[in-house]
């Protein structure tokens, strides 16, 4: 199927298939110039849904097992539908095999799972590559000058306690960490290292903590 792949994004190429999570339909390769998301779905009306995002080195993805058990959870802390992994993985597939054709080098891809719309109740779910923003390649190079931040919940929170606080699933709400982006930035600084009780590092708002002992 030859479709385009650049758009007016100065993020430029990127591959987007349409996943079909219920249903007999098979992964669909969609035109990236086009609109993918419908005005009620409730990944945009609610923030209703999970994503992962997985690194791409050479053509495929890193740690597909780890991010699958992790997209699995995601879904069941949410109650949505469990992710049929065989058709997120050919979907997987279908889009790097577009980016790669496309000369799509080293990038990212998006597992995305809503509830759906709010006019069909089916759930709705996309897997997107695009390259890495310039920034991150420089930040990783140059570094971060950081704030540390309340995450603004407990992790002691127990499922059984408040399932609804959602602690340790990947969820399309992310309103709060933008703001917390938002407000560093505003301080002339780059991220957020947000901070549990007692003092202890948990995660940035779009980024994972590592701490490197003995060095």
């Amino acid at each position: 199927m030859d479709l385009p792949t650049t758009t007016s994004s100065p993020l430029g190429s990127r591959a987007v298939v349409a996943v079909h999570p219920s249903g007999d339909a098979a992964p669909e390769l969609l035109d990236p110039t086009l609109p993918a998301l419908y005005i009620d779905d409730l990944a945009a009306v609610r923030g209703d849904g999970v994503f992962e995002t997985l690194m791409v080195r050479d053509g495929a993805v890193r740690n597909l097992d780890r991010h699958t058990a992790r997209f699995i959870n995601s879904a069941a802390m949410l109650d949505l539908p469990a992710p049929d992994t065989g058709r997120w993985h050919a979907a997987t597939d279908l889009a790097l095999e577009h980016w790669v054709a496309s000369g799509g080098g080293d990038g990212s891809l998006r597992w995305m799972y809503s509830r759906g719309r709010e006019t069909t109740g089916e759930p709705t779910g996309w897997v997107t590559v695009a390259p890495e923003p310039p920034a991150v390649a420089r930040d990783r190079e140059q570094g971060v000058r950081v704030m540390t931040a309340q995450r603004g919940y407990s992790l002691d929170i127990t499922k059984d306690a408040a399932p609804w606080a959602l602690v340790g699933a990947k969820t399309l709400s992310y309103a709060a960490n933008m703001a917390a982006l938002r407000y560093a930035k505003s301080h002339d600084l780059d991220d957020v290292i947000f901070v549990g009780d007692g003092e202890r590092g948990l995660e940035g708002p779009t980024s994972t903590v590592i701490m490197a002992r003995d060095r």
